[in-house]
């Protein structure tokens, strides 16, 4: 794999968020990377926990559903 690509991969997972973002990357794991979520973390410097979970879902079907509205400072009751 050349520097371009890597670029090519790395600007894309940039741009992407949340569940399509691990799609994308559980799609690159497996096709250039052999299924290794820690190979492609040391070429791409990918989250390689991202990765797993990407390809869990892409493995199930089943789209994990982050909670980040919940995270964080409540709003104050009056």
């Amino acid at each position: 794999m050349d520097s371009q690509e890597i670029s090519l991969f790395r600007s894309g997972l940039r741009r992407m968020k949340m569940e399509s973002r691990r799609l994308y990357a559980a799609e690159l794991c497996n096709a250039y990377f052999k299924g290794s979520a820690r190979k492609m973390e040391r070429v791409l410097g990918s989250c390689r926990h991202m990765t797993t979970l990407g390809m869990h879902e892409l493995r199930t079907g089943i789209t994990c559903v982050s909670m980040c509205t919940t995270r964080g400072r409540k709003k104050k009751k009056i």
